[in-house]
């Protein structure tokens, strides 16, 4: 049973498909997977025991195909491999999402993805929950730390984002808006169908599991 990938597959320079399918102890992929620069293939469905995925992913940048990712609810103490971070991949043509996070996704994630200029089939699987450890009350009080973590890294996000639209940063810092000052900006520009765009090549989109009741492409 394989619980962690060994160090040295990171020497396999000339690997291009990495298949982990069913893989359903391991619980970790090392972030020095992102020295496999000719890997075009990466699939980790149905890796049930995944949390999160490493940043090295995003350094994949031949990858065409990326099944099993990964948008969970995080703790302080981990560093994903974001959407953000995803959308530098532009060779990538399929991406198969897993999430266990009712409020998936922000808008935020919206325009990242919008940014795989290349992306052809894009699927979403709300049904993808990552094991949690502990049971009972434990259980859902963890849950419930991790979403209020994820909504700070929201935040975080969105002051970033000031720096863009005020130019803050060449400036005088102190003219920096709040959080919520520009969120409100980021929602009206929201409203805007060109930034609403999905991918400009997308062919397919599957949304499996989806809870809530207005897609999210609306």
């Amino acid at each position: 049973m394989i619980t962690e990938l060994p160090s040295f597959i990171s020497m396999l320079n000339d690997m291009k498909i990495l298949d982990l399918r069913a893989c359903h102890n391991l619980e970790l992929i090392p972030d020095n997977i992102g020295l496999l620069k000719n890997l075009t293939h990466l699939d980790m469905s149905e890796c049930y025991f995944l949390e999160y995925m490493p940043k090295g992913i995003a350094e994949l940048s031949n990858l065409k195909v990326l099944k099993g990712f990964i948008v969970g609810d995080y703790g302080y103490e981990e560093d994903p491999c974001t959407l953000y971070d995803l959308s530098i991949l532009q060779k990538l043509r399929k991406l198969n999402i897993y999430t266990n996070s009712e409020d998936f996704p922000y808008n935020f994630e919206l325009w990242d993805i919008a940014k795989l200029e290349g992306l052809q089939n894009l699927t979403i699987n709300w049904g993808g929950y990552p094991f949690v450890r502990g049971y009972g009350g434990h259980t859902y009080a963890l849950q419930a730390e991790k979403r209020h973590n994820r909504a700070i890294m929201e935040r975080v996000r969105v002051m970033k984002a000031a720096f863009l639209f005020q130019g803050a940063g060449r400036g005088n810092p102190d003219q920096t808006p709040s959080p919520d000052q520009t969120l409100s900006k980021l929602q009206k520009l929201d409203q805007t169908p060109s930034k609403r765009q999905l991918p400009s090549k997308l062919q397919k989109m599957d949304l499996l599991a989806f809870p809530g009741t207005s897609l999210p492409y609306g």
